[in-house]
């Protein structure tokens, strides 16, 4: 027996689960969760029927997310070229296929495809995929998130920072100086 949970509020809103019994055939579905204002959209519920019952994909940066497809990202040129970050990672299920939203999400699992869910691309702070499971009785798991990125941009009139930790890149262009964190660090002005 599994328990099925509402996707999990929080940035961005997980997605919600969908279970399928074969014998007699019903559907169970759960609701996706609530993302914050300002950070992120809402998750989808599950949906759909028999093999092709599917969680629903995570929101993203963009917007909610409507379906068993992860909520797209928001782009930034903070780093000086334009990257997708937060995409909403996509719904699990038993053979219906599902994409992560563009800005690191990963896809969701597909069981009788052959593939478990993935993860959100590192740095990116994409969502991880949801799982997928046929009912041999394991608990499966979700995608993992992908870690975040910490960037600091200021006009180039300034000199440069007197001191970092945890070796942030450094670049000069369009007029700023930009420091990067994919890890943990510091800056002193």
């Amino acid at each position: 027996m599994y328990t099925r949970t509402a996707g999990g509020n929080g940035g961005s809103g997980g997605g919600g689960s969908a279970l399928w019994y074969v014998d007699p055939a019903s559907y169970e579905y759960t609701s996706g969760g609530t993302g914050t204002s300002g950070e992120g959209g809402n998750g989808a519920s599950g949906s759909g029927t028999t093999i092709n019952a599917t969680g629903g994909g995570g929101g993203g940066k963009s917007g909610n997310a409507t379906d068993k497809n992860g909520a797209n990202g928001s782009a930034s040129s903070i780093s000086g070229a334009s990257v997708t970050y937060a995409g909403g990672g996509g719904g699990g299920s038993f053979n219906n296929a599902s994409t992560g939203g563009s800005g690191g999400g990963g896809r969701g699992g597909a069981y009788a495809q052959g593939y478990g869910p993935d993860n959100g691309t590192a740095n990116t702070g994409g969502g991880g995929g949801g799982a997928s499971n046929a009912g041999q009785g394991a608990v499966p798991s979700s995608g993992s998130g992908g870690s975040g990125v910490v960037i600091i941009r200021y006009s180039n009139a300034y000199g440069p920072a007197k001191a970092t930790t945890g070796s942030p890149t450094y670049a000069v262009s369009g007029g700023y100086r930009i420091y990067t964190w994919t890890g943990s660090g510091s800056v002193t002005f």
